[in-house]
């Protein structure tokens, strides 16, 4: 039980480490999507998985 505990904490830690931090993680949208995704159905909200597949997904503009 400690370790499923210690595993849902580093989950959440890394979701919110994502989310906090959009700019790092611009060029991994799915990345950014996942982590928001398990931070809303950790605080027992409900994700309509119809609507976020049509969400937009951004991407950073490559300056090269």
């Amino acid at each position: 039980m400690t370790a499923l505990l210690a595993q849902r904490a580093a989950l959440e830690s890394d979701a919110r480490r994502v989310v906090a931090n959009p700019e790092q993680f611009a060029h991994r949208p799915l990345l950014r999507r996942l982590a928001w995704v398990a931070l809303m159905t950790q605080r027992g909200n409900a994700v309509d998985q119809t609507r976020l597949a049509q969400m937009p997904v951004e991407v950073a503009n490559d300056p090269s």
